[in-house]
């Protein structure tokens, strides 16, 4: 099966060109997507069982982007989502970023780094599918390599080689989020 076929892209955003503008960036991609105007919405949608990935406004009425996010979270929904915004700060980046976003994306963004931030995302679900009913966080040990890395503003910057094993001190690279990593926002073979 074409990726066409086989991963939605759910897209919340209540701003109409911004939503529609998405869509079409991601279907130009060669993946389905779907688009909802608020929070509130993709909640009660039968789409959230199908979707593979999640991208979000951040400010929107009712419940914001971040608060989605934390929703999903609390109910065991550890499907990837990428956070857009027109507002980029460092608290809002922080936040989605350690409640385990994919990537932290200024609108306008270049369509490279959407497409940088839904490989990884599509590689953290099919490792999720793998392993069902573990965090992501469970699965450190689960992975070979980093699937992904940031640079200071949330961009995405695939790794293609692999990370070695073990830091400079010898150490294992256990880090997640940023802990004790600098940039490193992905997930690391012990």
């Amino acid at each position: 099966m074409t990726a066409s076929t086989t991963l939605l892209i759910s897209i919340v955003d209540d701003e109409a060109l911004a939503r529609d503008g998405t869509r079409e960036l991601v279907e130009s991609f060669g993946y389905r997507a779907i688009t909802f105007e608020s929070a509130q919405h993709f909640l009660a949608s039968s789409a959230l069982a199908e979707t593979t990935c999640m991208i979000t406004d951040v400010q929107m009425p009712g419940l914001s982007g971040l608060e989605l996010q934390e929703v999903l979270r609390s109910q065991g929904n550890y499907m990837p989502i990428i956070v857009i915004t027109a507002y980029p700060n460092e608290k809002h980046r922080t936040r989605a970023l350690e409640n385990g976003a994919i990537g932290f994306l200024g609108k306008p963004f270049h369509d490279r780094s959407l497409m940088e931030c839904l490989i990884a995302a599509i590689n953290l679900r099919s490792a999720q599918d793998s392993f069902h009913g573990i965090a992501p966080w469970q699965l450190v040990d689960a992975l070979p390599a980093a699937i992904y890395v940031t640079d200071s503003k949330g961009y995405i910057r695939i790794s293609t080689t692999r990370l070695p094993r073990f830091g400079a001190d010898g150490r294992r690279f256990t880090a997640i989020n940023g802990v004790g990593l600098g940039d490193f926002i992905g997930w690391t073979a012990r």
